[in-house]
C-alpha cells in the first residue's frame, strides 16, 4: 500500500525543505504486507519454541519473541539497492532451569532445527541465529534471559578468548526511551513562526511517526547511499549510534529539517568523543566497534562531512538546481526524481486551481490570496520532461 506522509500541501510551501524530506520519509516506509508478514513469522517461532519437547532445555519455559531496533522503533526503512529487509528480535526464555549462554543458544538453535522449514533458512551467528526468508527479509533472532540484577536481559556473546559468556543488554529498554523521547514535540507551544508538524498514523506498524523518527530514518537513508555507493556497506555506522545520539539531542522541534540542522553539531561532537551508550544500559557500549576497527572510524569521520557538506547545499544552496542535486546525493537519484515530481505535480494542481501566488517578497505561496498576487504565468518545474 502506498501511504503518502504529507498530504496538506498548503501548509508546506513555506518549507519547501521539509516536504522534500517528509516525503522520502513516505516511500521509505514498510508496507503493510511485509509487516503483517512479519509478525506471523514472529508468532509461528514462539509456538514452536514454546512446545520444545521435555528433552529440551525450553521445555517448560516461558518464551517471548521482543522486535527491536529499527523494527522495534518504528525507524525502518525500505532497503536501498537489495531486495530484503533486515529485521531484529530477541527472544526472551525465562525458566527455573540454570543453563549457561552457550547452553541457551544451542537449545533454541536445536528447536529450530527439529522443524523441516527453519531448518532449511537457519544460520548461526556469533550473536545471533538468523532464518533467512529470501526474497522478503532475514530474521536476526538473539537469545537472552531476564536479567535477575538490573533491569534488561543478559545474551550470549563471544568474548576474546571465543568462549560464551552472558553479556548486559536492554533493547526493550532503549525503544522505550526513544519512544519517550520522540514524544517531546508535543509539549511544544503553537509558534506562528514555526509550523504545526503533521503528525502522519503509519497503520502498519500501529504507531505515531514524529520528527525524530523521520530524521533518523532520513540519516541511515544517507548513511545507506553514502556507505553502498562508495562499496564501504559493512563498514557503515551502525543504526543504533544514529537513532541514540537524534534521541539525545531532541528537544522537541517539529521540523524535520531542523532536527537534520542540529544533528551535524552532534555527529560533530561525535567524532571529538566517539563513545555511544545505551542510556537504559551504561554498561552496554554500541560505539566498541571504533575501537577494534580505526578505518571504520575513519569512514565515519568521511560520512559526516558528507552529510555536512550535501545538506549544508540543500538548506542553503543558491537555487533549486543545487538544492536538488544535493538532495539526489544524499537519498539517492531515484527516490529523489520520484520526490521532485510529486513537488512538481502538487506545483501544477494549485497553479491550475489558482491558489498559487506570489508574496510582497517573491516567495510563492499556496493557498487563499491575501496581500498576495496570484500567479498566471506558466511555471516550470524541476524534473519536468519539458524543460
Amino acid at each position: 500500500m502506498e501511504y503518502q506522509v504529507f498530504t496538506d500541501f498548503s501548509r508546506a510551501i513555506n518549507h519547501s525543505e521539509d516536504y522534500f524530506l517528509l516525503d522520502v520519509c513516505g516511500k521509505l516506509q514498510i508496507s503493510n504486507t511485509l509487516f503483517e508478514l512479519a509478525n506471523e513469522k514472529y508468532q509461528a517461532i514462539s509456538k514452536w519454541l514454546s512446545g520444545a519437547t521435555p528433552t529440551s532445555i525450553l521445555h517448560g519455559a516461558d518464551i517471548r519473541i521482543v522486535p527491536h531496533g529499527s523494527f522495534g522503533t518504528g525507524t525502518i526503512n525500505k532497503p536501498y539497492k537489495k531486495d530484503e529487509y533486515d529485521l531484529d528480535a530477541f527472544i526472551e526464555v525465562t525458566s527455573s532451569k540454570y543453563f549457561t549462554p552457550e547452553e541457551l543458544k544451542e537449545g533454541v538453535l536445536n528447536r529450530l532445527q527439529e522443524h523441516k522449514y527453519y531448518r532449511g533458512i537457519i544460520e548461526e551467528k556469533s550473536r545471533c541465529l538468523r532464518l533467512n526468508y529470501v526474497g522478503q527479509f532475514h530474521l536476526d533472532l538473539m537469545c537472552a534471559i531476564p536479567s535477575r540484577n538490573q533491569e534488561g536481559i543478559l545474551v550470549p556473546e563471544k568474548n576474546d578468548l571465543n568462549q560464551y559468556e552472558w553479556s548486559s543488554s536492554n533493547p526493550e529498554g532503549l525503544g522505550v526511551w526513544f519512544d519517550e523521547k520522540s514524544k517531546l514535540y508535543k509539549t511544544l507551544k503553537n509558534d506562528m513562526s514555526e509550523r504545526e508538524f503533521d503528525v502522519v498514523p503509519i497503520p502498519e506498524l500501529q504507531r505515531t511517526l514524529t520528527p525524530l523518527h523521520y530524521s533518523v530514518q532520513l540519516l541511515k537513508r544517507t548513511r545507506d547511499v553514502y556507505f553502498k555507493e562508495e562499496k564501504k556497506g559493512k563498514k557503515a555506522v551502525k543504526s543504533i549510534i544514529l537513532l541514540t545520539k537524534l534521541a539525545e539531542m531532541y528537544s522537541g522541534e517539529r521540523s524535520v529539517g531542523q532536527v537534520l540542522r542540529n544533528s551535524i553539531h552532534i555527529l560533530e561532537e561525535l567524532i571529538k568523543e566517539p563513545i555511544v551508550r545505551n542510556p537504559k544500559n551504561p554498561q552496554e557500549t554500541f560505539s566498541d566497534i571504533w575501537n577494534e576497527d580505526t578505518h571504520c572510524f575513519m569512514l565515519f569521520c568521511e560520512w559526516v562531512n558528507f552529510v555536512k557538506q550535501e545538506l549544508f547545499l540543500f538548506f542553503e544552496g543558491e537555487n533549486y538546481v543545487k538544492k536538488i542535486e544535493a538532495h539526489k546525493n544524499l537519498f539517492g537519484e531515484n527516490i529523489s526524481n520520484s520526490v521532485v515530481s510529486d513537488y512538481g505535480i502538487k506545483m501544477q494542481e494549485n497553479q491550475k486551481a489558482g491558489q498559487l501566488s506570489v508574496n510582497s517578497v517573491g516567495g510563492l505561496v499556496i493557498g487563499s490570496a491575501g496581500s498576495e498576487i496570484p500567479l498566471k504565468r506558466k511555471v516550470q518545474h524541476y524534473g519536468d520532461s519539458r524543460q
